[in-house]
C-alpha cells in the first residue's frame, strides 16, 4: 500500500530522513532520524500563521485507513475539523447529510474512484471544492468536477495551502 509513502511524506515534512536496513533471513528496520525541535521559533511561527488561516470543515476520503488516520492528525493539527469515509457511498451519504468546505478524496478507491465521486458530488454542490489525492503517476490534471490533483506523498504544508487557496 501506501504506508512507506505516507511515512516519508510525514518524515520529510518534519526534515527527518529513514534509512533502511535489511538482511535476508534476518529482518529489516527502519531508522528515522529527526533534527532537533526549536520550540520558541516553533511556537511563535505557529501563532503567526494562526490567526491569518481559516479553518475548515473538511471530509477526508480514503479506502486505506492508515491514509485517513493520518490526514486527520495532521489536518486536525492545523486547526480543522475533520470527518472520515471509507468508500465513495460513504462519502455520498455523509455530504447528503452535513455541509463540508471542502473534500479530499483518494483516486483509486474500490466501487468508485475519487474522480466518479467528485462527479457525483459536482453534480448535487457545484461550489464544493474538491481535492483529487493520488499515487498515481498518470491521472491527468484538475478537470471540471476536480478543483485541484496533489500527489502522494504529500506535505501538510502543501495540503495547508491548498485549503487556503480553495477557500
Amino acid at each position: 500500500g501506501m504506508g512507506l509513502a505516507v511515512s516519508y511524506g510525514i518524515v520529510q515534512e518534519h526534515e527527518g530522513a529513514i534509512t533502511v536496513e535489511s538482511t535476508p533471513g534476518r529482518g529489516t528496520r527502519f531508522i528515522l532520524t529527526f533534527p532537533p525541535a526549536k520550540p520558541d521559533e516553533a511556537a511563535s511561527l505557529e501563532e503567526k500563521t494562526a490567526t491569518s488561516r481559516k479553518q475548515a470543515h473538511i471530509l477526508v476520503v480514503d479506502d486505506e485507513e492508515m491514509v485517513r488516520s493520518v490526514l486527520s492528525k495532521l489536518l486536525t493539527l492545523k486547526g480543522h475539523t475533520i470527518e472520515l469515509a471509507a468508500s465513495g457511498a460513504e462519502a455520498l451519504a455523509l455530504v447528503a447529510q452535513t455541509s463540508y468546505d471542502l473534500v479530499f478524496t483518494d483516486h483509486g478507491m474500490p466501487g468508485m474512484s475519487g474522480r466518479e465521486l467528485a462527479r457525483t458530488l459536482r453534480a448535487h454542490h457545484p461550489a464544493l471544492p474538491i481535492v483529487l489525492l493520488t499515487g498515481d503517476t498518470e491521472v491527468g490534471d484538475a478537470v471540471d468536477d476536480v478543483s485541484t490533483v496533489v500527489a502522494k506523498p504529500f506535505k501538510i504544508d502543501q495540503l495547508e495551502a491548498v485549503i487556503q487557496e480553495l477557500l
